[in-house]
């Protein structure tokens, strides 16, 4: 077992101990907890925080819907609605894959949070995607591209103003 794996199960032990220590209805149990904890926190130099965030975890989405330099504000809009609905937080950034750099979104928090936010936000996005090509085949094939590109834009917003207002 390398350093870093023995500081992770010491950060863990901790946690549970404190953990332990303020959930427990048996106050010697309680206080013995919290004294066990002080002393290997004591020992190692550990905080309260570092073992908080022992907890703290992430998850990506498998797909995001754009890979534009700019993200959309639709895009923007679902991520901040997933965050506030599944109570964690997210950030952009890049991955590279066979067929180059795509955009991810990253969600963190504390247990499963994130990874249940990172599947709603997919299953968002595939049904986005479908509700735009439906709405596309409705439009005229003979309208410029910047036209059908400006209206699925606006199709988008619209989709998204009405999923987050439900």
């Amino acid at each position: 077992m390398n350093n870093s794996q023995r500081q992770l199960r010491l950060l863990n032990l901790v946690r549970k101990l404190l953990k332990l220590g303020r959930s427990n209805s048996n106050a010697h149990e309680a206080g013995l907890a919290l004294q066990r904890a002080q002393k290997l926190m004591a020992r190692y130099g550990i905080s309260e925080l570092d073992a908080g965030l022992t907890s703290v975890r992430e998850a990506s989405s498998r797909t995001a819907a754009s890979d534009a330099e700019k993200v959309p504000e639709w895009m923007v809009t679902v991520v901040w609605g997933v965050c506030h609905a599944f109570g964690c937080r997210a950030y952009y950034s890049w991955r590279q894959t066979s067929a180059g750099y795509r955009r991810s979104i990253t969600f963190y928090g504390f247990s499963e949070k994130p990874e249940i936010a990172a599947y709603a936000f997919d299953v968002l996005t595939r049904q986005l995607k479908d509700a735009t090509n439906s709405y596309l085949k409705t439009q005229s094939k003979r309208l410029k591209l910047a036209t059908r590109r400006a209206r699925a834009e606006q199709f988008r917003d619209g989709w998204v103003c009405g999923v987050r207002v439900r």
